[in-house]
């Protein structure tokens, strides 16, 4: 079972890196959101195995929680740039739009990143 999950994340994370370099803040949220997802199937096959340690899965899903909640940030401030057009748009990268962007992505991507290293430190993949 272990062989399979780390293949389906294995292949997931494959995938995800085979596409194109994400060239927008959509482009790098929809990138984000796949590599959550392939975390998350692991996670869920390992959570609801009968081997589970206990502490493993609060562990996971503590590690779970920062992860998809960074990802909603950054879902959200990219949809807020997004729609920000002409005057708005203008305010939205002069009161530092674009950076706030910036860092949650960044704090997405890191919080995913942990996720998977949680899961590979505990053997899961």
């Amino acid at each position: 079972m272990r062989k399979a999950l780390a293949l389906i994340l294995a292949l997931g994370l494959v995938a995800c890196s085979a596409i194109a370099v994400p060239k927008t803040p959509a482009q790098t949220v929809y990138a984000l959101e796949g590599a959550y997802a392939t975390a998350a199937r692991a996670e869920l096959a390992y959570t609801v195995s009968p081997h589970a340690d206990p502490g493993t899965v609060e562990a996971i899903r503590k590690a779970d929680t920062v992860a998809y909640d960074a990802l909603v940030a950054a879902q959200k401030a990219v949809q807020s740039g997004q729609s920000a057009g002409g005057r708005a748009g203008a305010q939205f990268k002069e009161s530092g739009g674009k950076a706030a962007e910036a860092a949650a992505l960044s704090a997405a991507q890191d919080g995913i990143s942990a996720l998977v290293a949680l899961l590979h430190s505990k053997g899961i993949v």
